[in-house]
């Protein structure tokens, strides 16, 4: 069971925001599904990563370039690659770019 949400400092609290208004404008997903991830996305410890801000020109662009990735989706392959940690999306790039750069997806 996953406990501990971190998301990329820059995106801050919009990161809550862009995942619950995401969940519910999936074609997969219905409303009772939507709803049922916003609880247990309430239910999660969600922090900010550390140090990500700095990596904006560097590091996130690189992927955003590499992979075709917006930076909001970069920031976020960096953070896992960065942490070592599995990223949970159903952004089509954004898993291509998971398998490619060896990011394990949830």
């Amino acid at each position: 069971m996953i406990t501990l949400v971190i998301i990329p400092a820059v995106a801050g609290g919009s990161g809550r925001a862009h995942a619950a208004v995401a969940s519910g404008q999936h074609p997969a997903v219905t409303a009772g599904k939507a709803a049922e991830f916003l609880e247990d996305l309430a239910a999660l410890d969600i922090r900010a990563g550390k140090n990500g801000a700095g990596r904006i020109l560097t590091d996130v662009h690189r992927l955003a370039v590499q992979y075709r990735l917006t930076a909001y989706d970069a920031a976020n392959l960096e953070l896992a690659l960065r942490r070592n940690v599995a990223l949970a999306t159903l952004d089509a790039a954004l898993l291509k770019a998971c398998k490619v750069a060896g990011v394990a997806v949830l």
